[in-house]
């Protein structure tokens, strides 16, 4: 860990990671999966929250040999140079950070009457409870030493 330059307690390293599963390759869109879109905002939100606004300047959270460039910035847990004097206001004429085109999203092109699904009505549970109970039968089966600990198993009783 020296050689990256990340000196200190390991253990501050490891309470001051943040992971998300936002952190996508440029080309890679994510499903519209439920779970996944709640994820998506809600674990930068807890970092936001856990970390300070400016988690992503942590050395282990910074990119490895780039550095953030942005107009979020001053705030609680600042731990580098804060972008030094570069203006905190878009646009500007001091070369500050720009839109990459190439990294934008994919197009829709959409036809006819276009309006919000209602999902209130949909069964969100059913699917979850299925695959619960099929994993905890099969770990009851292949660990019976470890019965006792099943939530699914003692729930029955």
């Amino acid at each position: 860990m020296h050689a990256l330059g990340f000196e200190g307690s390991p253990s501050a390293r490891v309470e001051q990671l943040a992971f998300s599963p936002a952190n996508l390759v440029p080309g890679i869109e994510p499903s519209p999966d439920k779970m996944l879109q709640g994820r998506l905002f809600s674990y930068n939100d807890t970092h936001r929250h856990r970390l300070g606004a400016n988690y992503h300047q942590i050395p282990v959270n910074c990119p490895y040999r780039a550095r953030p460039k942005n107009y979020q910035r001053d705030g609680p847990m600042t731990v580098n140079d804060n972008q030094m004097c570069a203006p905190n206001y878009f646009p500007n004429s001091f070369s500050g950070p720009m839109d990459c085109k190439q990294f934008e999203g994919p197009k829709e092109k959409l036809a006819g009457d276009v309006m919000r699904y209602n999902s209130a009505d949909e069964d969100n549970f059913t699917q979850v409870c299925i695959f619960y109970r099929n994993v905890s039968i099969e770990l009851l089966f292949l660990y019976p030493e470890h019965s006792k600990n099943l939530v699914y198993v003692n729930l029955d009783r």
